[in-house]
């Protein structure tokens, strides 16, 4: 069911006592200065990225309330923080990795080759000690030709930390544990341009290789469950007459393509 999304994002703003100013449907937050566009259903996200941060979307208010919002406290420096020093990199399940990203990354699993966890040494206030508190997963490899040389080209498919906490230096260990195991040509991952401009990626030593194309997606009226486009129009059980009855289209902002080489630290 759909909301007045810019008044219930005001509200959220106001009970978490976070001072901005509005124009329109962008927020801008005073204290870190990050601007902030917020998406009711049926509207799109802009071609152009603007000047916002990030973008929300009332669909994931909805239906990933808790996430989202975790999520958005964190890159606002109000979640407490977990140092990735005191924390130890292990292996992890399947079973393990989809129960903590479905919790705790805005697309949840996906199966992977290599799947890693931190764990945290010693028990905190809030956490128990050795509980996962970041997961990161990467594929297996594939061949690929580099300036007419063959390489071995590896993706980083997810990471995630805790949505309550802000897992400083987490990534970087995730990511330094997996190259000194595997010794990688090269690691391909995405940024989304709805949570972020990719400087993390660029502080980790990636470098940036291009805009992917905005997905379309179908968002149910009634239920705001996000379906792929791609899904809806290749799947015959969906009436292409009903289609527009039944669902707002929507179209994010796509990715930022980042790329990590050994050469580039050799």
């Amino acid at each position: 069911m759909a909301i007045n999304f810019p008044s219930e994002f005001q509200k959220f703003l106001d009970f978490h006592k976070i001072d901005y100013s509005v124009n329109g449907s962008v927020f801008t937050i005073c204290k870190p200065e990050i601007s902030i566009r917020v998406i009711s259903v049926g509207e799109s996200a802009p071609d152009n990225r603007g000047s916002q941060n990030i973008t929300l979307y009332e669909d994931e208010w909805v239906t990933k309330y808790q996430l989202v919002t975790n999520r958005l406290l964190a890159n606002l420096g109000r979640q407490k923080s977990v140092f990735a020093r005191n924390c130890v990199v292990k292996p992890i399940s399947a079973e393990s990795a989809r129960e903590f990203l479905e919790k705790n990354h805005i697309l949840g699993y996906t199966a992977c080759s290599y799947k890693y966890a931190l764990y945290i040494r010693k028990a905190t206030e809030d956490i128990n000690e050795n509980e996962i508190v970041a997961v990161a997963m990467f594929s297996a490899p594939r061949p690929m030709v580099r300036e007419g040389k063959k390489i071995l080209s590896y993706e980083w498919v997810r990471y995630a930390g805790l949505a309550e906490y802000r897992i400083a230096g987490g990534m970087g260990k995730l990511l330094k544990y997996f190259i000194d195991k595997y010794s990688p040509d090269e690691i391909m991952s995405y940024a989304d341009k709805d949570w972020s401009d990719g400087n993390v990626y660029r502080k980790l030593g990636f470098k940036y290789s291009c805009d992917t194309e905005p997905i379309d997606f179908y968002v149910d009226r009634t239920s705001m469950e996000r379906i792929p486009a791609k899904k809806i129009l290749r799947d015959k059980q969906y009436d292409p007459q009903d289609l527009y009855k039944k669902y707002f289209l929507l179209r994010n902002q796509g990715n930022l393509k980042f790329y990590w080489r050994a050469a580039f630290v050799s």
